[in-house]
């Protein structure tokens, strides 16, 4: 998936996204958020390049 200007020339995970998300509104991480976040950045990763970049 490729979001244009969320992020500059490297793969970031979607579970990297939420944790950044999380501490810049305040929310504190509980035990779970690093696995979860590992699950997450399993999941699905956000791209540079798109298919169409190739």
């Amino acid at each position: 998936m490729r979001l244009p200007g969320f992020i500059n020339d490297e793969e970031i995970g979607l579970g990297d996204v939420v944790r950044k998300v999380t501490s810049a509104v305040g929310i504190t991480p509980c035990g779970g958020c690093s696995e979860r976040a590992r699950r997450l950045n399993d999941w699905m990763v956000f791209s540079p390049k798109g298919p169409a970049d190739s």
